[in-house]
């Protein structure tokens, strides 16, 4: 399993650990304080788990820049040709010699967490890196000839929706990543990947960790029940998150990362314009606030049908704009 390898000195753990806690929503990491156990060989495992990565992320501090363990891992990146990645904490007189020609990203800067989720190897996100090709969309190739082609860890299998009370066995084909979020089409495994008069979208904000697509199998049980349905959904799974519980009312998105707010609002409209023909039916069970720009930009584009789930009844509802309840 590929990561990111983390190099720092320990003095900085007040500085390096939230970093590492927001960057462990997107990506695989494997740092020390967490990678080696009881009885574990420490330099065996941190020899192990470097060469196993795709990158070394070293944090550059004056703690950090002349410590031997961090030049050791630097230098033993760089002898298995793994990239490099410097992350200065603090101003600092000199760059390390090994590193000085290495651009680096500076930590003060507003932007710093963007650049690194945009310069860190994509092979090491948690919610897999491989997409279909978008020449797929719109021809009569099978949901299940699609997903053989894919590793396991980048497409939903039938097993993640067992709460189906039909026995229609349903795949789930990654169409776009976006910075934090990742898009899917939804429909039966024997389907095929044709154009259909309408399209689902359908929004889970906790993302793969979370482990709950009870609000994909309700939207399937709405369609898929009716006559002569066919399931054209696009579910926007956004950033994994362990207990979603804790942020923005359980949804998983990040409070105090306006990014994520703004990837997911982006990812839906992404995801609407796969099937940019077909009559949109938004199911929504998401961050309220993430509505009222969608609806605004759709107005002006096309008309669409908001469904909400009725928690008395458990069934989803046909709903007016002005209806919404939250």
């Amino acid at each position: 399993m590929q990561h990111i390898f983390v190099s720092y000195a320990h003095e900085d753990s007040d500085k390096v650990n939230p970093i590492v806690s927001q960057l462990k929503r997107h990506f695989r990491v494997w740092i020390d304080a967490a990678g080696i156990k009881q009885g574990d060989d420490w330099y065996a495992t941190i020899q192990q788990n470097l060469r196993q990565s795709v990158a070394v992320l070293v944090f550059i501090s004056n703690q950090s820049k002349d410590r031997p363990w961090v030049l050791y891992e630097i230098e033993e990146g760089q002898k298995h040709n793994i990239p490099c990645h410097p992350y200065l904490l603090e101003n600092i007189p000199t760059i390390p010699t090994l590193i000085k020609n290495t651009q680096y990203i500076d930590g003060s800067q507003a932007d710093a967490f963007a650049k690194l989720m945009e310069e860190l190897p994509q092979t090491a996100r948690l919610q897999g890196h491989q997409v279909i090709s978008s020449d797929l969309i719109g021809t009569s190739t099978k949901f299940s000839e699609v997903a053989a082609t894919l590793p396991s860890d980048c497409y939903l299998s039938s097993k993640v929706f067992d709460g189906v009370n039909f026995d229609v066995p349903l795949i789930g084909l990654p169409l776009r990543l976006t910075r934090y979020s990742k898009i899917y089409l939804i429909g039966r495994a024997d389907d095929t990947l044709e154009p259909a008069p309408k399209v689902q979208l359908c929004v889970l904000m906790s993302g793969r960790d979370y482990k709950n697509y009870r609000v994909v199998v309700d939207v399937a049980n709405y369609v898929l029940t009716r006559p002569d349905a066919r399931l054209r959904l696009m579910l926007v799974e956004g950033p994994p998150n362990g207990d979603p519980t804790m942020n923005a009312g359980g949804y998983g998105l990040n409070v105090e990362n306006p990014d994520e707010w703004r990837d997911a609002f982006f990812a839906m409209k992404s995801a609407l314009s796969i099937y940019s023909r077909a009559l949109p039916q938004i199911f929504f069970n998401g961050p309220g606030v993430l509505l009222y720009p969608l609806g605004a930009d759709r107005r002006d584009i096309a008309p669409f049908e908001l469904f909400q789930l009725n928690y008395g009844t458990a069934r989803y509802e046909r709903v007016l704009w002005r209806e919404l309840l939250f």
